[in-house]
């Protein structure tokens, strides 16, 4: 993947000296570059290809931003602490870090997030799967979802005849906008998130007949009990190697 300092240089060397605020003269980098790149030595040509696809991908995003708000994709890794009592668990409390926001794609129905949950009285974690229904999405919305959608094939359409006639469209790595997705972005609530334990406890036995001597206990035998607390994860914590 071409970092910052190789787009750059890339531009540098094919994009014209004037100013690459406007997005047509991006697109003019790309005639530039598409109509002389097939007759490039193979050693200058994965660099004009960069070059090309920064140019596209820049052309592309003013584009989309004079029309949409722009955020920064950083907002999907924002976390928040919530709580769950697990039946499963004696109703014992456990807490886990999830998305500030679920994040599906329009055509789903749910959104999914698979965490580790800890609890604070030193009882093993357990893995949870979280599910949210998506919200509502009203006819309005959905009529705007279709205008993004013709948006989007339109930008792509717009820039073929720059590049068509040597396939560049199609060389893989080339930015289309015509591959976005729509989706749903939003915060459920604690009472809007469903959740299951993916491996069910195992019955810990709780009662243990030890042998008492010299300042420690060895365990000679344990059994189960109904309606008392498991305690392996004490044993294992205080055994002696």
């Amino acid at each position: 993947m071409e970092t910052t300092a190789d787009l750059e240089a890339a531009l540098e060397k094919f994009a014209d000296k004037t100013s690459l605020k406007e997005p047509e003269t991006y697109m003019a980098c790309v005639e530039r570059i598409s109509s002389s790149i097939l007759t490039m030595p193979l050693s200058q040509r994965q660099h004009a290809l960069i070059a090309m696809n920064a140019a596209q991908r820049a052309y592309f995003s003013k584009k989309i931003s004079a029309r949409y708000r722009r955020i920064s994709k950083d907002i999907l890794g924002l976390k928040r602490k919530i709580t769950l009592e697990i039946s499963e668990y004696s109703g014992r409390k456990y807490s886990l870090l999830i998305p500030v926001f679920a994040y599906a794609n329009l055509k789903e129905n749910k959104w999914k997030f698979k965490a580790v949950a800890q609890n604070d009285e030193r009882y093993p974690p357990v893995e949870i799967e979280l599910e949210a229904k998506l919200p509502l999405i009203p006819q309005s919305a959905l009529g705007k979802a279709k205008e993004a959608e013709c948006f989007m094939f339109e930008l792509y359409i717009e820039a073929l005849p720059s590049v068509i006639g040597n396939n560049l469209m199609f060389y893989d790595g080339t930015p289309n906008p015509a591959r976005s997705m729509l989706n749903i972005l939003w915060i459920p609530t604690s009472e809007n998130i469903e959740f299951k334990v993916l491996e069910p406890p195992i019955k810990s036995k709780d009662p243990a007949l030890v042998i008492d001597w010299e300042n420690c206990l060895y365990l000679v035998a344990k059994w189960n009990v109904e309606h008392e607390e498991p305690f392996e994860h004490y044993l294992n914590e205080y055994e002696i190697s």
